[in-house]
């Protein structure tokens, strides 16, 4: 492993997600399958 330049360490850190955005995609991921679940259960007799 060769150890990464700080300019790499820079680029690799703009492209990664912070934490707030990770929540939030988590929290929208969660509520879409919430509600496709309640559809799908909703759907069954």
């Amino acid at each position: 492993m060769t150890p990464l330049s700080d300019r790499q360490v820079e680029r690799l850190r703009d492209r990664l997600p912070t934490a707030e955005e990770v929540v939030a995609y988590a929290l929208l991921f969660s509520l879409i399958w919430g509600a496709l679940v309640l559809l799908f259960v909703g759907c069954l007799p």
